[in-house]
């Protein structure tokens, strides 16, 4: 979990949007985990993960058909699944299983990365872009808070799009980035080779908020 993951938190509890109880998906790494700042402020937390770990209190695999029995019927206030779709195989069977163990009026609250260099733990299968989003809470029937749909540290997604309407489009780097891109995209493009050179940034995640209606 990077600073600015930790800051796009703080911000939603700050802004009463992550409820007790609160139940963390993917919790058994401390420097993964936002327990200690939920605790301290008064949230009560319950950490889940595949594998077990001081912090864990409920040990199950939400890609499996059976994982909402572990739970034996508890529902929660909020549901924070962060840094954890992408290394699964099934991310929206994952999400779905996040759901449910919302409370009606609850928060469930995900960030993902979207251009992200690979990494394996315990595998890295997807990179997840804005439209998905929309379209989840479409299909739930759910809200998705429009100024907290962000690409976490830059702002608010819709606030990047092509010419003012959609599609979408990734935050450009700073502007003293510029001039590396550029030579970047001529060396490679001169010898053939594959560069890393892009106009926006290589670490960039979304964070949103999805709110579950109470009827």
């Amino acid at each position: 979990m990077t600073t600015q993951d930790r800051e796009y938190l703080a911000i939603l509890r700050q802004a009463g949007l992550i409820y007790s109880p609160c139940l963390e998906v993917g919790a058994r790494l401390p420097e993964h985990s936002v327990r200690d700042e939920l605790l301290a402020a008064g949230i009560e937390w319950i950490g889940t993960d595949l594998f077990p770990g001081n912090s864990v209190r409920v040990i199950v695999n939400l890609e499996a058909k059976e994982a909402l029995e572990a739970f034996r019927g508890s529902q929660f206030g909020s549901v924070l699944c962060c840094n954890v779709l992408e290394h699964t195989f099934d991310p929206i069977r994952v999400f779905d299983n996040c759901l449910a163990l919302v409370r009606p009026g609850g928060t469930l609250v995900v960030i993902t990365p979207c251009v992200w260099p690979l990494h394996d733990y315990p595998g890295d299968c997807w990179r997840i872009n804005p439209n998905w989003y929309e379209q989840y809470a479409a299909r739930r029937k759910l809200v998705l808070l429009d100024e907290y749909f962000v690409y976490v540290g830059l702002g608010r997604v819709r606030g990047f799009v092509s010419n003012g309407g959609p599609p979408y489009m990734f935050p450009s780097p700073a502007h003293t980035h510029q001039l590396r891109y550029w030579w970047s995209k001529v060396v490679h493009r001169a010898l053939g080779t594959f560069g890393r050179g892009m106009r926006f940034p290589s670490h960039l995640a979304v964070g949103a908020v999805f709110v579950r209606d109470r009827a």
